[in-house]
């Protein structure tokens, strides 16, 4: 019997590759959605948590600012692949996210995207 996920057949078909979630996101597709839903928590998070004291909110806001601060692209969730699949800047997302007096709102990156999606 086999233990590894990736050596077992049944999961091949759901495998997939930054390029194809890129190509998803054409079309205001429910992985699409999905994409912003996973940014819009994470920012969501990241504006809630930053100026916390608690143990928790200490580790969510740390876990948040890993996943925006990693240059991953293997993973097609990935901040980075996100980005590509949304039209948005990473670095540029980055840089406003990371300033001390940072104001990024939520409904913005939603406005920003519905645009990309429905004009482009």
């Amino acid at each position: 019997m086999e233990t590894g996920i990736y050596e077992n057949e049944l999961f091949e078909s759901y495998v997939l590759l930054p390029e194809q979630v890129t190509s998803l996101a054409a079309a205001d597709s429910p992985e699409h959605r999905f994409m912003r839903v996973v940014l819009e928590d994470a920012l969501k998070g990241y504006q809630r948590y930053k100026d916390k004291k608690s143990l928790r909110a200490r580790r969510l806001f740390q876990e948040d600012e890993k996943w925006f601060r990693s240059a991953d692209v293997s993973w097609p969730f990935s901040f980075e692949n996100i980005c590509m699949a949304l039209g948005l800047d990473a670095q540029a997302v980055r840089k406003e996210l990371f300033r001390k007096d940072s104001k990024v709102k939520v409904p913005m990156i939603n406005l920003i995207t519905y645009h990309r999606t429905k004009i482009g």
